[in-house]
């Protein structure tokens, strides 16, 4: 592509993702006098960090120095997925960052598979983030009802959400799985931003999870017991299968097995919703 076609797509890019941004689901009241979709610019630029003028120029598509950090800032005010932050990186002809899993893109044959289960089923990476998911894992999950960065982190948000506490009725069972598993993950990556990011939050915001790190405790993804209360569903009960991905380290394969006749009713009827 050439560079004055990538700072067209850049324009545009940035700009829709901007418009789609609710300002509700950054804080942010939307008055009477807003006569625009999403957000300003001038919020945008707040959220981010950045300068209102700088921002406008990126927007705009001009030609004009950016850093790795400060695009990094720019797509998590967006709320961009891992994908999303690939492709704005790229576009920027920057490299992808390596923080959550988010430069090494989910191979389409996985994608593809997802989309075949009957079932919940995700792709998680190695900081617990939620990489990719099938429409049935999205309606059960609902990741985008909790903003911030952490939204599609599996860790992150079942210990500072406090809706997820109800959600996971035998949530103390998985805790120490989920730290432990990150743990193994994190010494492979230390340094690395986004697992600094989330370790330094959990650190400071999460006295539970400070308690199970001292522990220095690990795991590997195995089979487990998941029981999960949520308004779309109800009370469910599944299998929690977990495979590692080929060529992906520490990325997992995630399937929901209903694990009762009950879950198995409500799957099928999600899936088949005109069915006796």
């Amino acid at each position: 592509m050439k560079r004055s076609a990538r700072r067209t797509e850049l324009r545009d890019f940035l700009r829709a993702r901007r418009r789609a941004l609710a300002p509700e689901s950054v804080g942010l009241p939307r008055g009477q006098r807003r006569h625009v979709p999403g957000l300003r610019r001038e919020e945008l630029a707040v959220l981010a960090g950045v300068g209102v003028t700088w921002y406008t120029w990126l927007e705009q598509g001009r030609e004009i120095r950016v850093s790795p950090d400060t695009l990094l800032g720019i797509a998590r005010a967006l709320r961009l997925s891992p994908t999303d932050i690939v492709y704005l990186f790229t576009l920027c002809e920057l490299s992808p960052p390596a923080l959550d899993g988010c430069s090494a893109s989910v191979p389409q044959a996985v994608l593809e598979t997802l989309a075949r289960v009957r079932a919940p089923a995700l792709v998680v990476g190695p900081t617990t983030d939620v990489l990719a998911a099938n429409a049935c894992a999205e309606a059960l999950y609902e990741f985008d009802a909790f903003p911030g960065p952490f939204s599609r982190n599996i860790l992150a948000r079942s210990l500072l959400d406090p809706t997820r506490r109800s959600f996971y009725v035998n949530f103390d069972e998985q805790l120490p799985a989920f730290v432990g598993f990150f743990r193994v993950a994190h010494a492979r990556r230390a340094g690395e931003s986004r697992f600094e990011e989330i370790l330094s939050t959990l650190l400071e915001r999460s006295p539970e999870f400070v308690r199970y790190w001292n522990q220095q405790q690990t795991s590997r993804p195995t089979p487990v017991s998941l029981h999960i209360q949520c308004d779309t569903f109800g009370r469910v009960s599944f299998h929690s299968v977990r495979f590692e991905i080929p060529g992906l380290s520490d990325h997992l394969f995630v399937v929901l097995t209903p694990s009762d006749e009950t879950t198995t009713h409500v799957i099928d009827r999600w899936y088949d919703p005109d069915a006796t």
